[in-house]
């Protein structure tokens, strides 16, 4: 019976996400990829920052000038 119950919940599931999939026009998807593809940049952009920082930082550098020497070598 447990078996039944947790299948039956994911075939719901998986009808429900094709049913939404399948209602997105191409326009649709575009928009939503773009926003995908553009959290995934700001999240790894600000990775980079946040280690170059922290590499700084180790040398000597304080938080303030590690991160005026971020800005200055990212212009």
């Amino acid at each position: 019976m447990r078996m039944d119950k947790y299948s039956s919940q994911l075939s719901y599931w998986v009808a429900s996400l094709l049913a939404a999939a399948g209602a997105m026009t191409l326009q649709d998807w575009a928009v939503l990829v773009g926003i995908l593809v553009a959290v995934f940049t700001a999240g790894v952009n600000w990775y980079y920052k946040r280690k170059l920082v922290n590499k700084l930082t180790a040398v000597g550098y304080d938080k303030e000038r590690a991160k005026a020497a971020y800005k200055a070598m990212s212009e």
